[in-house]
């Protein structure tokens, strides 16, 4: 009898136990403070191998008091405008503009889901920290001949699940402009490539119920869950701060303090994981000139080899087996030849590239390292579904106020997303009037007008065309003449920024509109 009385204790103490282990994480989430594990069992000897190392006893408690915290890890969780993104560093500040205010609240404790599992230092409860020491050189010296170019670079260490527009185009252009002032004039070409040194990877699941800060609750509270006069408020009149635009105010300034997106996401396996990278980038731009380049490559010189030497500071003789003129040649690209350089993390104290000032600014990264590789996660995701449509909206509207059309977009389903997409995924809405009803054409589930047009005509079978408003939910007119028909037709979806252009023209005299 007894021992069945223990058999059935032990029964509802697993269970009991096995239930609080899994809600533990969900539980740790809601409690932003720092807690520690109360050890128990101090008492118990330890086995002790013939190397003379300590085995831990079941009886043994585990020491979870770490109070180390990796550098840099103020950045997960942050907002992030990956309009104004430059991830390759501003040329003046020295850092990537797009991040901003923290977003997510993180709870810590110093317990088995709180510290890594080297019980080297406390994590995010929910996430996870993981040491990844690597440096390198990119092999690839990249021709940046545009601003495309130049945003390509950049767009390769930022990893997004909707990947808005032209991402840093603002602050991209301003940088692309600044290195090909100088060489514009002698008609050079510009090379660029980079130098990463990784120490840190952390990441968070996405899919947790993270808790956000008290300052993003507060912004959030006071944006506008339904936009008015969205189709009054145009750019200009943004500026100008006209009273049709006063949702939108409060929406613009939200995302210029909490950016669009959070710094999140990467995809391991099926399990989407959210991470960035910590430590430090150097990015070199050699401006050469144009004449030196096509002769090389007329002479059969592998001319990437030849820059990628020079604008890593490599001192070895490039021009070695080469005839005299070409050795002179070499030598005119070395002095011809203008390098810039930016810095993210560490800190480079030369004003020129070598490999020992490489190796100086390497041996400061792991003290002063900074995120340069980011995936990030839109915003709506920490945002309540009644925000969801507003949001969009307001989003659209910021994407044309900083100038950033959406000529491709990579939608969540990774699938690339163009001008014909977008339109074949619009919905057409025709009307005409029925027993002298005025006609309307109606946008349906939160679409808006991308454009239309009326046709009148009228009882001598003459006719007269006007367009649509657009981003308008519905097409109409205010009356209709006797013995008239009127036809309505509209183009309803999700612009993403994109300005449609509508032009008509009456044929008053009987000819042909061409």
């Amino acid at each position: 009898m007894n021992f069945l009385c223990f058999i059935k204790f032990a029964i509802i103490f697993i269970a009991e136990n096995g239930k609080g282990h899994l809600n533990k994480l969900n539980t740790s989430l809601k409690e932003p403070k720092i807690y520690s594990l109360i050890e128990k069992n101090d008492g118990g000897e330890r086995g002790r191998q013939k190397t003379g190392v300590d085995v831990l006893q079941e009886n043994d408690s585990i020491n979870f008091k770490t109070t180390k915290i990796v550098v840099g890890l103020e950045y997960l969780g942050a907002g992030y405008d990956i309009i104004k993104a430059n991830t390759m560093g501003d040329s003046e500040q020295g850092e990537d503009l797009g991040y901003r205010a923290p977003v997510i609240d993180f709870a810590w404790a110093q317990t088995d889901v709180g510290v890594t599992n080297s019980l080297d230092s406390l994590q995010p409860v929910g996430g996870w920290v993981r040491p990844k020491v690597s440096c390198g050189e990119s092999e690839n010296v990249t021709e940046i001949e545009s601003i495309s170019n130049l945003k390509d670079v950049t767009e390769s260490d930022v990893q997004v699940d909707v990947k808005v527009p032209n991402v840093g185009t603002g602050s991209l252009n301003t940088q692309y402009q600044e290195l090909k002032a100088d060489s514009e004039n002698r008609k050079n070409k510009l090379y660029t490539n980079t130098y990463y040194c990784f120490t840190y990877a952390a990441g968070i699941p996405p899919t947790l119920d993270w808790n956000t800060t008290e300052d993003f609750n507060l912004s959030v509270s006071e944006l506008p869950k339904k936009i008015k006069d969205y189709e009054k408020c145009t750019p200009e009149g943004y500026k100008k701060r006209i009273k049709e635009c006063k949702d939108l105010v409060k929406w613009m300034e939200f995302f210029s303090e909490f950016g669009t997106h959070v710094v999140v996401q990467v995809h391991l396996g099926e399990q989407r994981i959210n991470q960035y990278i910590l430590g430090g980038k150097l990015t070199r731009y050699l401006s050469v000139p144009s004449s030196i380049i096509e002769s090389l490559s007329n002479k059969g010189f592998d001319v990437n080899a030849v820059i990628g030497a020079v604008i890593s500071g490599v001192k070895t003789d490039i021009s070695v087996g080469a005839s005299k003129s070409d050795e002179s040649e070499i030598k005119q690209l070395k002095k011809s030849s203008k390098l810039k350089f930016s810095v993210l993390g560490g800190i480079h104290p030369d004003r020129q590239i070598s490999p020992s000032s490489i190796r100086n600014w390497k041996s400061t990264v792991p003290r002063y390292p900074m995120p340069i590789k980011i995936d990030v996660e839109t915003i709506s995701t920490f945002l309540p579904r009644s925000y969801y449509n507003s949001f969009k909206e307001a989003l659209n509207f910021y994407i044309t106020l900083n100038k950033a059309l959406p000529w491709d977009i990579e939608q969540k389903e990774k699938r690339l997303m163009t001008i014909k997409s977008l339109l074949v995924n619009s919905k057409q809405v025709v009307v005409t009037n029925k027993n002298d009803e005025i006609p309307v054409a109606k946008c349906q589930n939160g679409k808006r007008v991308l454009f239309g047009f009326i046709i009148n005509i009228y009882e001598d079978l003459t006719t007269s065309v006007y367009s649509c408003i657009q981003y308008k939910k519905f097409c109409t007119v205010d009356e209709i003449m006797e013995k008239s028909t009127v036809i309505i037709y509209t183009l309803c979806g999700n612009s993403l920024g994109l300005e449609f252009k509508t032009k008509y023209v009456n044929d008053e005299n009987g000819e042909n509109v061409k």
